[in-house]
């Protein structure tokens, strides 16, 4: 079978849908280590949420809420959000990628099926038939002659 050999076009392209898979990637794994350094923070008690007004820290005593159980929620709270805007960012950079690559991947295919289709054009289009290059041989009279 006849394989159509269309060179490629756009290789910048592709290469910043590439990049942006990669940056992708790079966002999802900064989200995760976000969120597990915020959780292992909190858990350890070694990030500190400070109140600054004494009446607040008064106010989360009177509801039975420690500082280190504020911290928790906190921080656990910012890990989460961490999280979050990493797979919001992987979803972002992923699409963006996939959708240039769609587009140059589009293009070619069009280049394909145009070098196709004028191959299969010229193989239905018939044949000149050959010039006469001698008289025939019966020389047909008009009536009336």
């Amino acid at each position: 079978m006849n394989q159509v050999v269309v060179k490629r076009k756009y290789s910048s392209l592709r290469f910043i849908g590439s990049l942006m898979k990669v940056f992708a990637w790079i966002s999802l794994i900064l989200g995760v280590f976000a969120l597990v350094g915020s959780v292992l923070g909190a858990a350890t008690n070694s990030v500190r949420v400070n109140v600054w007004q004494p009446e607040a820290a008064s106010a989360l005593n009177t509801m039975g809420l420690s500082q280190s159980l504020v911290n928790l929620i906190l921080v656990g709270l910012g890990g989460l959000g961490a999280i979050l805007g990493g797979i919001f960012a992987y979803l972002a950079f992923m699409a963006a990628g996939d959708q240039i690559h769609v587009m140059v991947d589009t293009e070619h295919n069009t280049r394909a099926m145009v070098e196709l289709m004028t191959r299969l054009v010229t193989l239905q289009t018939p044949l000149p038939t050959p010039p006469v290059t001698s008289a025939p041989a019966v020389a047909i009279s008009e009536p009336g002659n």
